[in-house]
Order: C-alpha cells, then sequence, then structure tokens
C-alpha cells in the first residue's frame, strides 16, 4: 500500500539522520585523548598539574631552539597548572640529533636532562656543524657537573639509543612530521608559530572547562 510503503520510507529516513549523531555521541565516550609519556627526568612542572604540554622536539632543529623561550614562558604563566613531558624526535637528515638525543637521555640519568637540554639548543650552532659532535658533548658534560665516566660509558649504552628510538616510533606510529610538534592534552599544534598564537586560547579553555 502506499502508505506502507510512505511510512517505511520516513522510518528509514529518520534512521537515517540519526546514525551520525549517534557516531558523535558514542566518539566523545571513547575517545581518550593521546597524552605521551617519559621519564620523570624529562618532565617539568607539577606533577599534579591539569594540563600536560607535550614537545616533540630535535636539538639540531633550529626551530626547536628557537621554540625554547615560548615552551618556557608557558610553563611560568601557567605555573603550577601546566606541566611539560619531552619526547625525542631527531630527523635522519640532521647528522647530529640522534647523538645528541642520546647525550641529553645520558645527562637525565644523572639527574641533569633539562641543563644539557638548555645547552644543546643554546650551542647548536657549534655543535650541529662539527666532524665530531661527541667532543662537545663531553665538554658540555663537564661544564654541567656530570659523573664524566658514567657520562662516557652511557653514550655508549644501548639502553640509552633505545630509549632514543622508542620515542621516534612514538613519534612516526602518530604520524608527525615536523619539529617541533606539541600536544596540549592530546591537541596537536605542529608547529612553534601554531602553540605561539593558539597555546594560550588552549589553554585558558581547559582550565575554564576544569572549574
Amino acid at each position: 500500500m502506499p502508505t506502507t510503503r510512505a511510512s517505511r520510507n520516513l522510518l528509514a529516513g529518520i534512521l537515517l539522520l540519526s546514525l551520525p549523531a549517534t557516531a558523535v555521541v558514542v566518539g566523545r565516550h571513547t575517545q581518550t585523548p593521546w597524552i605521551a609519556q617519559a621519564p620523570q627526568y624529562r618532565q617539568k612542572g607539577d606533577a599534579e598539574a591539569k594540563i600536560t604540554l607535550v614537545e616533540f622536539s630535535d636539538f639540531e632543529c633550529p626551530g626547536c631552539a628557537s621554540a625554547t623561550p615560548l615552551v618556557k614562558q608557558l610553563l611560568a604563566t601557567y605555573h603550577p597548572n601546566v606541566r611539560l613531558v619531552f619526547k625525542y624526535f631527531a630527523w635522519d637528515f640532521h647528522k647530529h640529533a640522534k647523538s645528541a638525543a642520546v647525550a641529553a637521555e645520558c645527562a637525565g640519568r644523572q639527574g641533569k636532562f633539562w641543563p644539557m637540554h638548555d645547552m644543546l639548543y643554546l650551542r647548536q650552532g657549534s655543535w650541529s656543524v662539527a666532524p665530531d659532535a661527541r667532543i662537545f658533548f663531553r665538554a658540555y658534560a663537564k661544564e654541567i657537573g656530570l659523573n664524566f665516566l658514567a657520562f662516557e660509558a652511557c653514550l655508549n649504552d644501548a639502553a640509552a639509543l633505545a630509549a632514543v628510538d622508542q620515542d621516534i616510533q612514538e613519534a612516526r606510529d602518530h604520524w608527525l612530521n615536523s619539529t617541533p610538534t606539541f600536544f596540549i592534552n592530546g591537541k596537536r599544534f605542529s608547529s612553534s608559530m601554531q602553540l605561539r598564537t593558539l597555546g594560550s586560547r588552549e589553554i585558558d579553555r581547559l582550565l575554564k572547562k576544569q572549574k
């Protein structure tokens, strides 16, 4: 009957219209923001902070070096509500990037990741163009007061290299294609410019939402 056919068509239309809305609702409840993890020595800020800023960075990347003051400013402005998690993402085309990351990891294992982090970025123009960057890394280790023998042994430690490679693989698994790349509670910012222009707005939004 025409009436029955019309009723069926109407019912089918209603069901089709309802499916996208249902999918969105389900997605909101099941999708968990990705927040990368790192050892405590590669974190900065309050461990109980409401907001996690994750940075994937390459020590030989000029843009990463220039982003460092911005990251420090955000941490200072939003203390104690924001903590930083640092992840290695050394590019293959940067000759010394991975060895620099290993040097930072070795410094971290002696509790001095951040002094080495700052030194590597501050003096990037020197070691990044050297034939053997490790000469510079050894000098920095002495300058920041590391146990030199332990640092030297760590530079050749497979576990230190594995920690760096694990971060790099994690970056690739999440289709990262630029450095620095940041995440604020799982939301991606693919450059320091994006973080500079939109980061504070996102942090303010999250803090307001959590009140």
